[in-house]
């Protein structure tokens, strides 16, 4: 997972789409004031008229790169992913997928659900099948997949006036840097920072579904390349093999590529050890008249 930056577009099919997100959710929350519930309508926040989904979230793309944005694996294709709600759109469930339950009068009711960001454009994300959907591990049997699972520190929000008081413990990569939660190794191993990181790790099983497997290749072919650019601007700063290297490093560096999170770790230790061998090229240490002897 990474940071996405989103860039709101100014074309004509999605600013008539937005117009339509905005008269849609004032409609939904006067049904809800009205009838205590609502009814979300999939083609709407998919903008299946403007061609929205494929155009800007699935797209090969910035700022998403037809990656699913927690796993950063590729999507293919409307049967291996969707547009999904950070915030759940109707039921609401904790990590553990029991319901949540809120205040109401002098007892409790289920969470109506995030209703009013159903169509909100900052609250949807493209996700793959299998971060998405509720499933068990082959491999360790863990339940996986956020389904409706929205975790928080202490209270939900049930209202939009609420929100800047609610604290998710999963992270959304258009609002926060998974780099501030997580630490990655050559082992592809995801090592939560944070309880958010600890959540998100969890909720989506990170660290299974063969994810560690596929960040370590990804880790070691990026520090190969990442050495074999260093020697071929030794041997001819700015050659045609250098310049291709430096091409499909790049490709981490902006996020383009799959398992961006684990090339740029690559690239980051990579050059950290590049910098302190030169240095110790640079400056020697000292040598006493004794160890000279």
């Amino acid at each position: 997972m990474i940071r996405i930056h989103f860039l709101e577009p100014t074309t004509p099919d999605w600013v008539k789409w937005r117009e339509k997100c905005e008269q849609e959710t004032q409609a939904l929350i006067s049904e809800f004031a009205k009838e205590k519930t609502v009814s979300i309508k999939g083609s709407v926040y998919k903008g299946s008229s403007w061609g929205i989904k494929d155009k800007y979230y699935f797209a090969l793309s910035a700022p998403f790169y037809g990656k699913c944005a927690y796993c950063e694996q590729k999507v293919h294709g409307n049967q291996c992913g969707d547009i999904e709600h950070y915030r759940p759109k109707a039921e609401v469930t904790d990590i553990d997928n029991n319901p949540v339950l809120v205040a109401a009068g002098a007892g409790t009711e289920p969470h109506p659900g995030y209703f009013w960001l159903a169509y909100d454009h900052s609250n949807l994300l493209p996700i793959c099948n299998q971060c998405n959907t509720r499933q068990k591990d082959k491999g360790t049997g863990a339940m996986i997949g956020k389904g409706t699972r929205f975790p928080v520190r202490g209270s939900y929000a049930t209202a939009p006036e609420e929100l800047d008081e609610e604290q998710p413990l999963l992270l959304n990569p258009l609002k926060q840097d998974p780099d501030s939660h997580f630490r990655i190794d050559e082992t592809g191993v995801l090592v939560a920072q944070t309880p958010e990181g600890e959540a998100t790790r969890d909720v989506l099983g990170l660290n299974l579904r063969d994810l560690p497997n596929d960040r370590a290749r990804v880790y070691e072919d990026v520090t190969m390349k990442f050495a074999a650019m260093i020697d071929a601007e030794i041997v001819e700063k700015g050659s045609e093999r250098s310049l291709k290297l430096r091409g499909i490093l790049a490709r981490y560096v902006s996020g383009e590529a799959p398992l961006s999170m684990a090339g740029r770790q690559a690239l980051r230790d990579a050059s950290n050890r590049t910098a302190t061998l030169l240095a110790g090229i640079a400056k020697p240490p000292a040598l006493d008249d004794e160890s000279i002897a």
